[in-house]
Formats: C-alpha cells, structure tokens, sequence
C-alpha cells in the first residue's frame, strides 16, 4: 500500500487498498488509527495530512473514478502553462453532474488524442488544455497561455491542429491567435508541410525537425536541419506592407542570420510550381553548412 502511495504522491483509492488485500475493516482501522486521512469519498492520504499540489491533484483524480483526467486549469498548472488561482481543481470523466466538494467535473470522453500522464498523473494532453481554457480567458490571458504553450518541449502542432479541427468552444479563440502571430502556424503550414516532407525525401534530403521553438527568437521556425544550421520559413500571401507579421518575418531573418543560422524563406506558389527549384536551394544550403 506504501508503495502504490508513493508512486501517487502519498494518496491511494479504496480500489488500491483493496487490491494491495487489505479488508475494509483494515481500512477502519487505519483510519482510526490516522494511518489513512481522508481527502475524497474512497480517496485517502497515506500517514499524513500535508499533501504537494500534485498530491491534491492525484486525489482528485482518484475520486472522479475510471477515465478521469485532471483538466482545463488544473492540467494548465499541471503543464505549467497556466499560473491563475482557483480554490477549484478541474477534473473531466465520462459523465457530467456535480464532483465531490473542491472539485470541477466536466464530463466528456476523452480518446487517445486527448489524454497522457504527466509526471505520474492522468492529464489531458498540452493541446486540448490550451483549447478546454480559452473559452473563459480574455485576449491577453490567453495569449500568455498559448505563449507557455508553445515554448513547452511538448508542444506538437499537429496535435494542436487535430484538436482544432474538432471543433470545440476553444477552437476559434485559439485558431485566430496562431494566425495572428504566423500566417501559416495552421492549415496553411500544414499544406506546405505535405508537399516539402515528400518533395525532401524524393531528393534524398535529409528530413528536418518541424515547427521548432529555437530559444531566443521568440516564435518557432518551419523546417530546421540543426547541424548544418539551415532553417526554411514558408511565406503567405497573407503578408500585406503594412501587417506585423511582414515586419516580424525580416526581423526573425535578421536574428537567425546573427545567430549562425542560414534562413530561407519560400512562398506557396514557389514550391507548388517550382518544387524543383525549392529542392535545389535548400540542398545547395545544406551542402555549403556541411563543409
């Protein structure tokens, strides 16, 4: 029992002691004893009554029952994306009503898009916290949510896009944030993506990362080869003289230049209608990096 606790952050469930073969009147007896300490209906603290934020967390969890996972605010302070205050800790299960005291119960199924283990404790994925939160944000907060978002190592924005596509209350909140900081950080990108990874590999390039966050740009770049220190940026006939983003685009040209990197930068119509001519610049980048 003390091992199943300490792998839970020093809660257990009814179910875990009585796997582990401890009777219920055992379970009377530590309780009278203080051995456990109640937090939820079936959810105990084992020998003590100071739990770690993850511990509360753990717990709540526990009392929603099978196919929980902590949610919304509390998978953003999970995720350390989100640093508001609520005497809530946010739980989805499979079905709504009202949780047990301290606890917000959203109910919905959660599928394998939607849900991991952080640390040890059932959370929805980095993706579907950023779209479950944007509803009750302002525009501010929930730029810095999706800022945190996006500097995380686990941030994949093709998951971003799946859970986008779902339609979900959050979706468009966030969906118009990417686009207003990148032009194609969604659909568009995506689209490029599906032409330059094949066009690639049919050359015999190498494969880049995709959608990297490189510190100290402040955004991410589109195709990276690291060792050779090449970056490839698609640009958007979304650009107009005038939008912040055609202004943020020379400026991050400019960084990577001082930072070592070689930028590219190539437009839809180029690699739709010149695939040939894109291949042959980034392999001469490549080459030229590599000597």
């Amino acid at each position: 029992m003390a091992a199943v606790a300490a792998a839970q952050f020093g809660v257990i469930s009814t179910a875990q002691v009585r796997a582990c073969g401890i009777e219920r009147s055992g379970i009377a007896h530590r309780l009278r004893a203080g051995r456990l300490v109640p937090q939820y209906r079936g959810v105990y603290a084992v020998g003590h009554e100071v739990l770690r934020p993850e511990g509360h967390r753990m717990a709540a969890v526990l009392a929603c029952g099978r196919g929980s996972a902590l949610s919304h605010g509390g998978s953003g302070r999970h995720w350390s994306i989100w640093w508001g205050t609520s005497p809530w800790i946010d739980v989805t299960r499979p079905r709504a009503g009202r949780g047990p005291a301290g606890i917000r119960v959203h109910g919905g199924l959660l599928g394998p898009d939607d849900v991991t283990v952080l640390n040890g404790i059932p959370v929805t994925t980095l993706a579907r916290t950023v779209v479950d939160m944007a509803p009750g944000l302002g525009e501010s907060a929930l730029r810095r949510l999706i800022d945190d978002a996006i500097r995380h190592p686990a941030y994949d924005q093709a998951a971003m896009d799946r859970q986008l596509a779902r339609g979900r209350p959050g979706a468009p909140a966030v969906r118009a944030e990417l686009l207003s900081r990148h032009p194609d950080s969604h659909r568009t990108r995506s689209e490029f993506e599906a032409i330059a990874l094949p066009l690639l590999a049919h050359h015999g390039l190498p494969r880049p990362e995709v959608n990297v966050w490189l510190p100290g740009l402040g955004n991410e770049v589109d195709l990276l080869w690291r060792n050779e220190r090449v970056v490839v940026e698609w640009d958007s006939r979304a650009h107009h003289d005038n939008d912040p983003s055609f202004e943020h685009d020379r400026e991050q040209n400019v960084e990577l230049l001082a930072a070592g990197y070689v930028p590219l930068r190539f437009t839809w119509r180029q690699l739709h209608d010149r695939p040939e001519w894109v291949a042959a610049h980034i392999a001469k980048a490549l080459s030229r990096s590599a000597h």
